[in-house]
């Protein structure tokens, strides 16, 4: 490596997402690499996750997670009767389910909900006792479906405990669909003049 270069590496998990996955060790590891100057940086999404690793080790720095919103730009609309929102993610303990659900069962008369959960995960049986009007897509492989019919939803949740970015919300953003996000996701859209 040229005696100039430095080296930089992008993180993406929040520190509070590093146990719930297998990432504790390349974690350890990677600290390890920029304590002995192998890794001059550790980029991260989270201001706040930033703000607390500097305390111990100057090498991490506040890198915002960006993204290419090209593949959105040809997406045709599902065409849905009513007032539809949708809870799409992947189904996780970093996602806030459950607190979800509940607050839209005031709403049972007036709102359809659509969810993407496999059918041999537990949250269908929840929502169903609990959602009149329920939609479970399944998992969506299609991004393209996928795409479609986030376009025609009237608004959507994505509240989750932390996340340096919510992609969904994100698609939801670019389409002009509103969606419910937790303070524990920075969101900040620069878009193209």
């Amino acid at each position: 490596t040229p005696q100039n270069t430095k080296v930089i590496l992008k993180w993406c998990s929040p520190v509070t997402q590093i146990e719930l996955g297998n990432e504790v060790t390349q974690f350890a590891e990677i600290w390890h690499f920029s304590r002995t100057n192998k890794i001059h940086h550790i980029g991260f999404g989270l201001e706040s996750d930033v703000n607390t690793l500097k305390l111990v080790n100057d090498k991490f720095v506040l890198l915002p997670v960006c993204m290419d919103t090209g593949y959105l730009e040809n997406v045709e609309k599902v065409e849905l009767d009513g007032l539809n929102c949708d809870i799409f993610c992947a189904v996780n303990c970093r996602k806030n389910i459950l607190a979800q659900i509940f607050a839209l069962s005031n709403y049972n008369d007036k709102i359809k909900l659509h969810i993407n959960y496999n059918t041999n995960n537990v949250y269908p049986v929840i929502v169903n006792n609990v959602i009149k009007n329920v939609t479970n897509h399944g998992w969506i492989g299609d991004k393209g479906r996928y795409l479609s019919l986030i376009k025609g939803m009237d608004f959507a949740m994505q509240v989750t405990l932390s996340e340096s970015l919510n992609y969904t919300a994100a698609e939801h953003a670019y389409f002009g669909i509103p969606v419910l996000l937790s303070e524990a996701i920075p969101f900040a859209i620069n878009a193209p003049e």
